[in-house]
């Protein structure tokens, strides 16, 4: 009788490791290599994949508004952009192995969709391309394109699964929670040179006033970037767990506390853009949950008078930061904080007088967001013979500080077209699932309503740029598909609008 063959379990890992180990510390001797970042990427897909498998939909979902961007990656996309990839990619592989999943599809919000993926991809086809710098292209400008790509991808992936509904708060609190990541960088500059490793997955760019402001001589306004998107994470965290009523209840103290120290930061933020951005979400909250019915009304309006009677009498003393947000109101403010707010906003208007007489060349096809190398070098050269000058390379850029032009210059009106049906579609579905949605959601698809009727106010009125902000309307509208599944006929015991539905007047019809 032969022998069996018999090997020791450790035997065969050692085989297997011992090797992978000598791979990976031979591309250890020059780790920012393509090829070796290849590798790396390789093995972590590897060893990450079944965690994927399982963990998918709730990654994404987490890494959604996250301020991480992995340095070893060419171009820096941020963790929504590789999930949303990543996820989408399992969750058609689950379908196509198991009859029994199904995927959440709403078709009313699937066409302008991909009516936009045609155009964007369309557009970069004609007008040269999608070239990148990161990626050694000719051409420049292929950021925008991608980051468009990767949110109608991250609508698909966030859509494609069914959330429970006892599990809906809980992860709409994820969803929005993680943006409390921005303020990583800022803290690691402020700790010191140790903890520089961080920004090899945190976003450099948001600590760097911060870090001008720490070596200048002179007296300036020296924004904290990851304040702003942190101080929005919290107080949106906030509103969607538990709703206005439920933040200002004196119930729960640390609630309330956790709101003002959002709405603090917004102030210290130095952006006026992104406290105005809070009040308008504030004023439509409390005007959608009719809280100025409630008995506390008075009195909130009482305590919020005199708190901004006495801070902006004291508004000179403050730090220069907090004087240039709420520079935009009709008060003294130090000339330095004015000058700076007036510079800004007249350079906007500048450039849009410049840009507006461009649209009609660009109606039929979109200008796109291709930059030539050649003459953005130029463009930057004149910019650094004189720095007041930026306005150049933010046009060829595609920066126009104005969230109409974004969109209608580099796509024009077919754009326009699959960008506003969109919209309109994903406002009736929130509308829908705000009257009709699941009781246990009530206060997310109320939150999520005025979210995404306030973003879309603040974009065409305020303040946008279409390519950076179009991953926050593809997301509001695919967590709301994940939470509420498919539209479902209205009830048929419901025969009156409510009392408390302030959107009687609208179309009751998904």
């Amino acid at each position: 009788m032969a022998n069996s063959f018999a090997v020791s379990r450790a035997a065969i890992v050692y085989a297997l490791i011992l090797p992978v180990a000598v791979l990976v510390g031979f591309f250890m001797a020059d780790p920012t290599a393509f090829g070796s970042v290849a590798i790396f990427l390789l093995l972590a897909g590897i060893l990450l994949t079944p965690i994927l498998m399982r963990w998918h939909h709730p990654l994404l979902i987490l890494s959604w508004n996250a301020a991480i961007n992995p340095f070893f990656l060419p171009g820096r996309p941020y963790l929504w952009m590789l999930m949303s990839v990543c996820s989408l990619f399992f969750a058609v592989v689950n379908r196509s192995v198991d009859g029994d999943r199904r995927l959440n599809r709403v078709p009313a919000l699937t066409r302008p969709l991909i009516l936009l993926l045609l155009v964007v991809v369309a557009t970069g086809f004609v007008r040269g391309g999608f070239g990148s710098r990161a990626f050694g292209s000719d051409t420049y400008g292929g950021k925008g394109y991608y980051y468009i790509i990767a949110a109608i991808a991250g609508y698909f992936a966030l859509s494609a699964q069914r959330i429970p509904p006892e599990r809906g708060q809980f992860y709409a609190g994820l969803f929005f929670i993680s943006g409390l990541s921005a303020l990583i960088p800022n803290i690691s500059y402020a700790a010191g040179s140790s903890f520089n490793f961080l920004f090899y997955l945190f976003p450099p760019e948001y600590a760097i006033e911060q870090a001008i402001g720490s070596y200048s001589v002179v007296t300036g306004i020296f924004r904290i970037y990851g304040l702003t998107i942190a101080s929005a994470a919290l107080y949106c965290w906030l509103m969607a767990t538990y709703g206005l009523r439920g933040v200002l209840s004196l119930h729960h103290p640390w609630r309330l506390g956790l709101f003002i120290l959002a709405w603090v930061g917004c102030m210290f933020c130095g952006f006026r853009s992104y406290l105005i951005l809070f009040l308008m979400l504030f004023a439509a909250q409390f005007w959608v949950e009719r809280m100025f019915r409630t008995r506390v009304f008075p009195v909130l309006l009482g305590l919020g008078l005199m708190g901004s009677a006495v801070m902006l009498h004291q508004l000179e003393e403050m730090p220069l930061v907090v004087q240039r947000t709420l520079s935009f109101l009709p008060v003294r403010v130090s000339p330095l904080a004015r000058e700076s707010a007036e510079a800004s906003l007249e350079w906007r208007l500048a450039m849009w007088q410049i840009m507006a007489p461009e649209v009609p060349k660009y109606l039929l096809l979109g200008k796109g967001y291709r930059i030539d190398p050649n003459e953005f070098a130029i463009a930057a050269a004149n910019t650094q013979r004189d720095s007041a000058n930026t306005m150049q390379t933010a046009i060829m850029a595609g920066d126009y500080h104005n969230g109409p032009l974004s969109l209608l210059i580099p796509f024009g009106l077919p754009g326009l077209i699959a960008v506003g049906w969109f919209w309109v579609v994903t406002f009736r579905h929130l509308l829908w699932n705000y009257r009709w949605g699941h009781p246990e959601l009530k206060r997310v698809n109320t939150f999520l309503l005025v979210l995404f009727t306030v973003k879309l106010a603040f974009f065409l009125l305020v303040f946008g740029g279409f390519y950076a902000d179009i991953y926050m309307f593809a997301g509001i509208a695919g967590l709301s598909v994940s939470l509420n599944g498919l539209p479902v006929s209205k009830p048929e015991e419901e025969t009156t609008v409510p009392d408390t539905d302030l959107w009687a007047a609208l179309p009751r019809r998904f």
